[in-house]
């Protein structure tokens, strides 16, 4: 049944996107549906559920929704749930006192995927990209094409070295690259830097406290905001009941 594909693959997108509560209402009306087309003794029913689905579309869900407002914190600043602002925490990084950068240049495919050479503090070479993380470079690879004056090899395989101008139109692309090493992520921060960095936040769930490693601060939850015990808050705070 062609409503059926369409409302599971709308179920779908709604898990998925942290929509659970408006899932379970279309699976419910769905449900009342194909049990009026299944029963023939419900048969009348098939004259009048289309309009009650249309009125738990468009009465009671709003009701239901306006209620869930009431009860809770949501708006400005909370408008994520606990898992998306504990997410957003845990994709932030620092680099402590002391981690090593390494150096980096960049090889382009035609298809618009990239290799990064990188050299540490000590003058050991690595080449790396997000998926498979950082490797030290062998010498005998039969991958490396001829040297250029930086002595690194113009290609890689199908990648080709790109020159510092050649790599501005790319650069916000791979300023958002992560790669594994083994003290932690690389990650470029300008043209010539890529530091070694560690997940700045921790989350506890036993304590249901946020700690900055940077730091030390922990931050417990109060009403839906991480807030530490001077009474400094973090941001994005997420919706909970109040």
């Amino acid at each position: 049944m062609l409503l059926d594909a369409v409302g599971i693959w709308f179920t779908y997108g709604l898990i998925a996107h942290d929509g659970a509560f408006v899932a379970t209402i279309v699976l419910l009306v769905l449900g009342v549906i194909n049990v009026a087309f299944i029963f023939e003794a419900l048969a009348p029913l098939r004259w009048i559920v289309p309009g009650l689905a249309l009125m738990v579309v468009f009465v009671l869900y709003p009701v239901m929704n306006t209620v869930s407002v009431a009860l809770t914190n949501y708006g400005n600043g909370h408008l994520l749930t606990k898992q998306q602002a504990i997410a957003q925490f845990e994709s932030k990084y620092y680099s402590p006192p002391g981690a090593p950068t390494y150096a980096w240049r960049a090889y382009r495919s035609s298809d618009d995927t990239f290799l990064l050479w990188l050299t540490d503090p000590q003058g050991q070479s690595f080449i790396g990209d997000p998926k498979s993380g950082i490797a030290a470079v062998r010498a005998d690879d039969p991958r490396f094409g001829p040297k250029d004056d930086d002595g690194l090899p113009k290609t890689i395989g199908t990648y080709t070295k790109l020159s510092r101008l050649e790599v501005f139109p790319y650069l916000s692309t791979l300023q958002s690259f992560t790669l594994q090493a083994p003290l932690g992520i690389l990650r470029i921060v300008s043209l010539d830097a890529a530091p070694v960095a560690i997940a700045k936040y921790a989350y506890d769930p036993v304590r249901d406290v946020l700690v900055d490693r940077e730091t030390g601060t922990e931050y417990r939850n109060l009403d839906g905001t991480f807030t530490a015990a001077n009474g400094e808050e973090l941001a994005p705070g997420f919706s909970s009941f109040v």
